[in-house]
Parts: C-alpha cells; sequence; structure tokens
C-alpha cells in the first residue's frame, strides 16, 4: 500500500503554483518494464505513450531525463494527453510537460483514472474551464516531488482542480 506525507500544496484560480513534496513508491507494484519516451519522440510518443498504458490497464512512462516535452495541439476535448483512465505512473526525472498556452496537460477521470507524478515539472497548461496543469474531477492524483506553475484556468484550478465537479465527482489528490 502506497503512503504518502504531504509537506505542501496550493492550488486555486487563475495561474497557480504547486510544489509537493512527498515519499512514495517511484513506480508501481508489478509495474517491471514500462514505457521510455525519449526526447526525440516529443507530445507524438508521449500520447502514445498514455495511450498504450490505458490500453493495458495501467503502466509506468519514464520520460527522458531533463525533457522538455511541449503539446500544441488537443488530442481530445482541450487535453493535450489521452484521458487518463487507468493505474498510470510517471517518473519523470526531472523533465517538463508544457501546454504551451494552448491546451491542457492531463485529465484523471474514475474511478479507474489514477495518476502518480514523480520528480516532473507541469507548465503553461490551458483550459477554458477548469485545471490548466490537471482536471481531476473523478480519479486520484498523487504529487511526488512535482511542481506544478505558470498553468491557467478561465473557471478555477489554474494548476489542478480536483475534487466534486457535477454529482459524480469524486477527485482526491494527494
Amino acid at each position: 500500500m502506497r503512503t504518502a506525507r504531504l509537506v505542501k500544496t496550493a492550488v486555486g484560480t487563475g495561474a497557480a503554483a504547486a510544489l509537493v513534496v512527498a515519499f512514495a513508491p517511484a513506480a508501481m507494484a508489478g509495474a517491471s518494464g514500462g514505457i521510455t519516451v525519449p526526447c526525440s519522440s516529443g507530445a507524438a510518443g508521449l500520447v502514445a505513450a498514455v495511450n498504450a498504458a490505458n490500453s493495458a490497464g495501467g503502466g509506468t512512462i519514464r520520460l527522458a531525463r531533463g525533457c522538455t516535452y511541449t503539446l500544441t495541439t488537443a488530442d481530445n476535448g482541450e487535453n493535450g494527453l489521452p484521458v487518463v483512465t487507468s493505474r498510470i505512473a510517471v517518473n519523470g526525472n526531472g523533465a517538463t510537460i508544457s501546454g504551451s498556452g494552448a491546451v491542457r496537460i492531463f485529465e484523471v477521470d474514475g474511478p479507474g483514472g489514477n495518476l502518480s507524478l514523480q520528480n516532473l515539472t507541469l507548465t503553461r497548461g490551458s483550459a477554458s474551464d477548469f485545471g490548466g496543469a490537471i482536471f481531476n474531477p473523478g480519479g486520484t492524483v498523487t504529487l511526488n516531488q512535482t511542481v506544478v506553475t505558470g498553468n491557467s484556468a478561465v473557471i478555477a484550478g489554474g494548476g489542478i482542480a480536483s475534487g466534486t465537479f457535477g454529482p459524480n465527482g469524486t477527485g482526491s489528490l494527494t
């Protein structure tokens, strides 16, 4: 079972910044292979990795050390990446994912959506409604040594919108 200690978090409307430092396993139990996304594969490689992990019922995605992956077009709705619907862990290795001011970076849908981010920066995500970097209306999101900065949303949660949105919303954020 995963245990975590939340040290600091800040979310809100407009441009928001959050720094979360916690302890948790770097990868999910039982995830041995995982998917590595080379820096040269860019946004397309990241989209393919999330799709593959969702299709497999979950998995671990490893990003290239220090790489910046820039999302410039929506994969679905206003999300730059596919909606997370399974248990996905992303080991950022100090990488950055940028929404380039054009798209939201992650959406996590429940009840099966479970996103764990470690050692990653999410920046320049943008949404016309909720959560510029992460919109979590019904899944589970865990941030470990992850920085969320310079994101925006028109209605709420410039960086992260997580919680109850509508009658079925039960999002959880650590």
